[in-house]
């Protein structure tokens, strides 16, 4: 099943802010899921539809969806370039030592300021 954003929503776990019409990716977990819909934020819906959505005859649905999730071109960068990035743009990083929480981190920090 894909997950298609219908109000503005924020994945806690990435940090990343999703728009009306863009695909929730990843999926969400259960529970977020459970919580999404129940709000209104995001609609349950087949992969056929998703695949329908997301572009011509010829289209890979999942390159598409790569692009989505990596919309920024965070998770191109090292490590190292994302500490570099964070203190370039005074970002915070807190405890997050791990790739996806550096990227959670500087991507709500970048939507705070934004």
């Amino acid at each position: 099943m894909a997950h298609k954003v219908i109000a503005e929503c924020l994945d806690r776990r990435s940090g990343k802010r999703f728009h009306a019409g863009d695909w929730f990716l990843p999926a969400p977990d259960e529970d977020q899921e459970a919580r999404l819909v129940a709000a209104r934020c995001i609609k349950v819906v087949d992969d056929a539809e998703m695949a329908r959505d997301i572009g011509k005859p010829g289209d890979d649905p999942a390159e598409k969806a790569r692009q989505q999730i990596n919309e920024d071109g965070l998770f191109d960068q090292t490590v190292d370039a994302l500490k570099a990035l964070a203190v370039e743009e005074s970002i915070d990083l807190g405890e997050a030592k791990r790739k996806d929480e550096i990227v959670g981190a500087i991507r709500s920090a970048r939507a705070k300021s934004a």
